[in-house]
């Protein structure tokens, strides 16, 4: 069978019936650019917007140096660096100044996660400038961060009421309304962004997931593929390849997926979580025990992790293994009864009847179980 992770399912269909109009626009801004990496424009979106509009400012060290400290790619700083822009001899309005002073230290506290920082400093650059939807939407990308999804919603239907023509406001949005379960607008709000931005892989990965979350498979299969025709090393749709192979119990295609996105981003908690489960039903206890592991490595405070590892200790007869694991669970969070039941097993299966008998009483006091004396 071929893979369907590398069979290239041309998506021209998307387009069809679309004019494709990108309306003329400005040269990028100061507080554009800062506002933008907050907001999580990737560096091939931070360098078309760069490369196709221009820059409207002359960057002094002190901005180069903060977008360094936002984790700028190099390639985004050698373009503000080299740019030449039109006269920019008038002095920087105080306001402006204010916002950029605010967003430095919002794109800086983004780039090392501390969310809760850096909305709360965008939240200030607004009450300066209330009607920049820039702000606007880097906000709602915090506010998402926090899965805030109806505060990001309303901060998105801000923005594009300030700005209609905003690509990224509207690709944000698809995402959100596709997290509040609004899969008609976040496939409309995805098909804009495809056609403003046809060349950016984002528009059909949001899309692919507004297709996914309608049970259109092959519409979505078909939105995933074509971002990766144009962008082959894209993580983010391979993990979600995994995920919609996964919905059909296509265990072999989802392991093939997640695997490629683990390849391009080691980093993901989740695609080793998921590759796990996958791995599992497909009957392969020893890989999914192995990717269960890297999973907790990455974010030990995740308990289902906790509980699919010991889970699966426990079926491939690693019953010791199990019990460490979900003693260690119990010890983080003594509520987690599922927990008990499956100790209890692995404690019976070494023979341990005794604690065995404890646990499983301490699960049924808990479950609310009557004493029948």
């Amino acid at each position: 069978m071929r893979s369907v992770v590398l069979v290239a399912v041309l998506s021209s269909m998307f387009l069809a019936g679309q004019s494709v109009a990108v309306p003329a626009q400005t040269p990028v801004s100061a507080v554009q650019l800062l506002a933008w990496l907050a907001g999580g424009l990737t560096p091939a979106e931070l360098r078309y917007e760069l490369q196709h509009r221009g820059v409207s400012f002359a960057a002094d060290d002190a901005y180069l140096q903060s977008l360094g400290d936002a984790g700028a790619d190099a390639s985004v700083v050698e373009i503000v660096k080299a740019a030449h822009p039109p006269d920019t001899s008038a002095a920087t309005p105080s306001e402006t100044s204010r916002v950029l002073e605010l967003l430095a230290k919002a794109a800086r506290e983004a780039h090392i996660k501390k969310c809760e920082a850096a909305k709360q400093h965008i939240s200030s650059a607004l009450r300066t400038t209330p009607n920049d939807a820039n702000l606007h939407f880097a906000l709602a990308f915090m506010l998402g961060q926090r899965e805030q999804w109806g505060d990001a919603a309303d901060e998105l239907v801000q923005a594009i009421r300030l700005d209609p023509d905003f690509p990224y406001a509207h690709g944000l949005l698809a995402y959100v309304d596709y997290r509040l379960n609004d899969t008609t607008g976040a496939e409309s709000e995805a098909r804009i962004m495809i056609s403003t931005r046809p060349e950016d892989p984002v528009g059909y990965k949001d899309l692919g997931l507004a297709l996914d979350a309608k049970n259109d498979f092959t519409g979505a299969l078909s939105a995933y593929n074509h971002a990766l025709v144009l962008q082959p090393e894209y993580a983010d749709a391979y993990y979600d390849i995994g995920v919609l192979m996964s919905r059909r119990q296509q265990w072999g295609q989802a392991i093939e997926a997640y695997g490629k996105s683990l390849e391009l981003d080691p980093n993901r908690w989740k695609g080793f979580y998921n590759l796990g489960i996958a791995y599992s039903h497909s009957g392969h206890s020893a890989e999914a025990i192995e990717a269960y592991q890297k999973a907790k490595r990455l974010a030990p405070e995740e308990l289902t992790i906790r509980q699919n590892l010991g889970a699966e200790y426990c079926n491939h007869g690693q019953h010791e293994q199990a019990i460490i694991e979900f003693n260690e669970l119990l010890q983080i969070d003594p509520d987690w009864n599922m927990a008990r039941l499956c100790l209890y097993k692995s404690l019976m299966a070494v023979g341990r009847v005794q604690e065995a008998s404890q646990v499983q009483q301490e699960y049924r006091t808990r479950e609310g179980y009557s004493d029948p004396r």
